[in-house]
């Protein structure tokens, strides 16, 4: 299931892939627990995470600007 956002205000949006894994993989493979959209579009932002277990996790959320 993909979660939705709806903002005008995309410019001030920051995505948090949580903290308690020990690595993150986003869709433009910055690697970092926090995605700031670098433009407001509309797009899917995509996270797979790694916990300290070796588990994998994907999700997903579209953004409407």
């Amino acid at each position: 299931m993909v979660n939705e956002i709806y903002t005008t205000r995309a410019d001030t949006l920051v995505f948090d892939a949580g903290g308690e894994f020990v690595a993150w993989l986003w869709q433009d493979g910055s690697q970092e627990q926090f995605f700031t959209p670098d433009v407001m579009e509309s797009a899917e932002y995509v996270v797979t995470v790694e916990d300290s277990n070796g588990c994998f996790s994907t999700h997903s959320i579209f953004l409407h600007a």
